[in-house]
């Protein structure tokens, strides 16, 4: 489904697909549908219970993937406030894994270090940083993408929050179409 504000690279990336046109080595229907991005909301549903309570990626809130996408943005956003420390903190990733309940593959993360993401204030989207290794940035139809948190020296509470990761949708979805 494309949002309002997503019109206009629509409708700019299909004037591109004229029948002259090289820039898409698809068909124009599958160019087409590749234009379409859609949001993901992963949901952290409480506060840790300790500074040091970790989240494992496949003790996390997870969405089996539809469609093929790469991974464009991701946002955390607590509702509540979390000092930054640079000795003890936490790591929180988006991940996608095969689904199989192995260990997943991190594909944007975001530190709680004054390096990283600083402090955090109830509401305020803080932006995670996208892998730079473009495998990573990939997610195949059928893999389950989820979320995880590490935490290092005594680590950080980290408060009920939601992720959104937005994607850009590729090749044709579970029906075939």
């Amino acid at each position: 489904m494309a949002f309002p504000n997503d019109m206009s690279r629509i409708a700019g990336g299909l004037g591109k697909l004229e029948a002259s046109s090289t820039q898409y080595d698809a068909t124009a229907r599958e160019a087409a549908r590749n234009l379409i991005r859609r949001e993901y909301v992963l949901v952290k549903p409480a506060a840790d219970a300790m500074a040091s309570t970790a989240t494992a990626y496949t003790a996390a809130f997870q969405i089996r993937m539809p469609r093929a996408a790469k991974i464009l943005a991701a946002y955390i956003m607590p509702t509540a406030a979390l000092t930054a420390d640079d000795t003890n903190y936490a790591t929180v990733s988006v991940q996608k894994g095969d689904g199989a309940g192995g260990a997943g593959t991190v594909m944007a993360s975001v530190t709680t270090q004054t390096t990283g993401s600083g402090n955090w204030a109830a509401g305020v989207p803080e932006a995670m940083t996208v892998s730079a290794t473009l495998a990573n940035t990939r997610i195949a139809r059928g893999e389950v993408l989820g979320f995880a948190i590490t935490k290092t020296g005594t680590g950080v509470v980290v408060p009920i929050c939601t992720i959104e990761v937005e994607l850009e949708l590729e090749g044709l979805d579970a029906h075939g179409d």
